[in-house]
């Protein structure tokens, strides 16, 4: 895969949107569809001015597990749900957290769950990481 650097002066960031099941029982088709409409353009926004670099819906908490290594033994559990699930994230290239937050703002879950603004941190030495960003995405 080709990877491009990320441009100095910049952090990439996580975006880490929650939502309710019940939320999206609730909405009505022209509301879920005007809210997709809202993600798609802001996508496209991003994607033109350089700061998107991935961005994705996660599936149904029911699908997800818990994993954990104890006493020498793996324990897979079932996501549990939550009053407000991880639905989703983005992941953008920022001058700031100031900036990242004010993205955040713009995102249409932000109406109704708040938005976790996290900064990824740069781990140079290991090959692989988000510091560098796969080609269109």
């Amino acid at each position: 895969m080709m990877m491009r650097p990320n441009p100095a002066n910049t952090q990439l960031y996580l975006l880490l949107l929650r939502s309710t099941e019940s939320r999206w029982h609730e909405l009505p088709d022209e509301d879920g569809d005007a809210e997709t409409s809202a993600h798609a353009d802001l996508i496209t926004a991003l994607q033109q001015d350089g700061r998107l670099v991935y961005c994705s819906p996660l599936a149904h908490p029911a699908e997800g597990a818990l994993v954990h290594f104890r006493d020498g033994q793996v324990q897979v559990q079932p996501e549990s749900i939550d009053a407000d699930p991880i639905a989703g994230f983005y992941i953008v290239r920022c001058a700031s957290r100031d900036e990242a937050v004010a993205l955040a703002a713009q995102i249409p879950d932000a109406a109704y769950a708040p938005v976790l603004v996290r900064a990824l941190m740069d781990v140079p030495a290991v090959d692989g990481t988000m510091t560098e960003t796969p080609q269109g995405a």
